[in-house]
């Protein structure tokens, strides 16, 4: 399947090189692989890590909802703590960031 992607364009991507509990913004660049040769994506974080994936792999983690597209400017992210009630006196406590999608 074709990636539809074009250099430039920002993403939000599990950070697999530090924590891949940690989201991170990147960039799509083409310093390396071209989106148009259908084999590889690079991109690029604001920290200067790069990340590279199969177009498929890539397509894959968009269509299953574990890489999103940074539509809006104001989109972001944010570091913050989520509490779960899981039932009882039981709660998941869990620090971490997240992404804000705006309207």
């Amino acid at each position: 399947m074709k990636l539809n992607c074009k250099a430039g364009e920002h993403y939000f991507v599990l950070d697999y090189l530090q924590n891949n509990d940690v989201w991170v913004e990147v960039e799509v660049i083409e310093d390396t692989y071209k989106i148009e040769d259908g084999y590889k994506i690079e991109l690029v974080s604001d920290n200067g890590h790069h990340y590279t994936y199969y177009q498929d792999d890539f397509n894959k983690l968009i269509n299953d909802g574990l890489v999103f597209k940074k539509e809006n400017e104001n989109d972001h992210l944010e570091q913050g703590v989520a509490i779960v009630y899981l039932g009882g006196s039981f709660y998941d406590v869990t620090e971490g960031n997240y992404i804000v999608f705006s309207n």
